[in-house]
């Protein structure tokens, strides 16, 4: 399976200034996973766990990493082009 790292929303400067942008919801920080290439964005609400992204923490969150962890193979099969434009393009 893909490698991937977890990276806290509030920690991240790219997330901080996408969140500002007008089309973007108020809950973007707070509630979205978001991933970008290998990265994935773990939404503000986690930001206070005391086991945050210990063994513990990622089995609590198994589901919603499988998921995004599927997002990273794809960018590594397709490239980022492509799938930002899968995601991001006309639907």
């Amino acid at each position: 399976m893909s490698r991937y790292r977890l990276v806290q929303k509030s920690r991240s400067k790219l997330m901080r200034a996408l969140a500002k942008l007008p089309f973007v919801p108020a809950s973007f920080m707070s509630s979205f996973w978001t991933t970008i290439g290998a990265t994935i964005y773990v939404p503000t609400v986690y930001d206070h766990d005391r086991d945050w992204g210990q063994p513990s923490w990622i089995i609590r969150h198994k589901l919603v990493l499988d998921h995004e962890k599927v997002h990273v193979a794809q960018v590594e099969r397709w490239g980022h082009v492509v799938h930002t434009l899968m995601y991001l393009g006309p639907s």
